[in-house]
């Protein structure tokens, strides 16, 4: 058992700690778990940010996790490592000799999000965790991947988070992870990492995915951790573009109900109801009918967690992830919510069922692109940047700067939304303050 923290020191951490949004946007919660399980796996095919940022700053993960750890009151830490990461592996567990924090192998599986990784470990119990008493205590653990806590260890310290760590890769002359300035235009990200030579190429943040198509006037945010450039007539894209009511037509005609697309499903697989085959079955006919007279395998849509992997598993070239996302969206419209939250029940085949990376990058018809070496390349700081003015929900912040007025490095911008649990913003380098828009954002010219 670790020795109990002070409370002065429990409460200067948590005024410290606002708010730590992860890749999705959303804010991280630090709630109470015995157990508390950094994640040094990246979610997304060709992805390398989670690894490059423990191999440039391997002590501050560790500090974060033990910041954590304290704030959760955690008996156990552990870092979940990419097993093909072998000198990343060396390294961290060189860095924890001594220490309490367990370094678990994982396999490269996707996807690969909190509740995924922690089915991967009851299914293939790390060392020093019983089975029985392990799948208890892993039902009870909290994720944290290591840009938060990264970030949770710089906020501790009382330092402001100015840069993220970005894979760049895709079509790009130089697939690389770089070191860039919040308020970057992705545009120039893309440039940093050799170009694209698809001038009509398309950028998606975050990844094909969970990721979506961006312009390249869009800034890196703090939720930012890479950038996939797709040529243009890429088959990703012409799927995307295929209206929801003609591919709910496609669907009728060509599915076969053959549950390829439901055996893959990542939340069914986890214990959730939803069974894609039976969504797109019953969508036929019941859309544009009121909730009330649904079938219950609709219902099912509300528990699809994003990832798109049924529509790599259509043998028919079907998006079935396309038709579950617009029944849930007008589930939602007409005021059907989730009852309960996901139960983590993982299916009794869900071993056998999980895809490797390699073989989703095939699927995705990413194979042609090369993967970037996982240490931080470079940095990138452009002439100007646009820092966002509202926070991860669409609040806007409080702007404390005028056009005009001069910023140095970490100076306040903008104070974050009463109640949000963000951060608030301040500006990444020295420069001047050129425009404030509530939408645009804040726009610097760096000195």
């Amino acid at each position: 058992m670790p020795a109990p923290v002070p409370s002065e020191v429990l409460e200067s951490l948590r005024s410290r700690l606002t708010g730590l949004p992860g890749s999705d946007g959303r804010i991280q919660s630090l709630r109470p778990a015995p157990l508390l399980v950094g994640r040094v796996c990246d979610d997304e095919p060709l992805f390398c940010t989670e690894a490059a940022v423990a191999r440039a700053w391997p002590e501050r993960l560790l500090r974060g996790l033990g910041a954590a750890g304290m704030l959760c009151g955690a008996e156990r830490l552990a870092l979940a490592v990419d097993e093909e990461q072998s000198e990343l592996l060396v390294a961290l567990r060189r860095a924890t000799s001594g220490s309490r924090v367990e370094i678990w192998p994982v396999a490269p599986r996707v996807p690969l999000d909190a509740d995924c990784l922690l089915a991967d470990l009851m299914e293939r119990p790390p060392p020093r965790l019983p089975a029985e008493p392990g799948r208890a205590l892993l039902g009870r653990a909290l994720v944290l991947d290591a840009v938060v806590l990264s970030d949770l260890a710089l906020i501790v310290e009382g330092r402001p988070l100015l840069h993220r760590a970005v894979t760049v890769c895709g079509l790009v002359g130089r697939p690389s992870v770089l070191l860039c300035a919040l308020g970057t235009p992705l545009g120039e990200v893309v440039r940093s990492a050799g170009g694209s030579s698809d001038p009509s190429g398309v950028i998606f943040h975050n990844g094909l995915l969970a990721g979506a198509p961006a312009p390249p006037d869009q800034s890196v945010e703090l939720h930012t951790r890479g950038l996939l450039v797709l040529p243009h007539d890429h088959p990703a894209l012409a799927h995307r573009s295929v209206p929801v009511d003609d591919e709910l037509r496609r669907t009728m005609s060509a599915c076969g109900a053959c549950r390829a697309c439901s055996d893959g499903c990542t939340a069914h697989l986890l214990g959730a109801s939803l069974e894609p085959h039976r969504v797109l079955r019953a969508a036929g006919a019941a859309w544009g009918r009121p909730a009330q007279s649904l079938d219950a395998a609709l219902l099912g849509a509300l528990e699809c967690r994003g990832c798109g992997l049924c529509n790599t598993a259509c043998p028919s070239g079907l998006r079935p992830a396309t038709v579950v996302d617009a029944v849930a969206r007008r589930l939602r419209q007409q005021g059907t919510e989730l009852c309960r939250p996901t139960p983590l029940q993982p299916h009794g085949d869900r071993g056998g069922r999980r895809l490797s990376r390699r073989r989703l990058v095939e699927r995705l018809g990413l194979s042609t692109f090369g993967a970037p070496d996982p240490t931080i390349g470079g940095a990138v700081l452009p002439a100007e940047l646009r820092v966002a003015a509202r926070g991860p929900g669409g609040a806007p912040r409080v702007p404390v700067v005028r056009a005009g007025e001069p910023v140095a490095m970490g100076d306040l911008l903008a104070l974050a939304p009463a109640g949000s649990g963000g951060l608030d913003v301040r500006s990444p380098a020295p420069g001047r303050v050129l425009s404030i828009d509530p939408d645009d954002g804040i726009l610097l010219s760096v000195c």
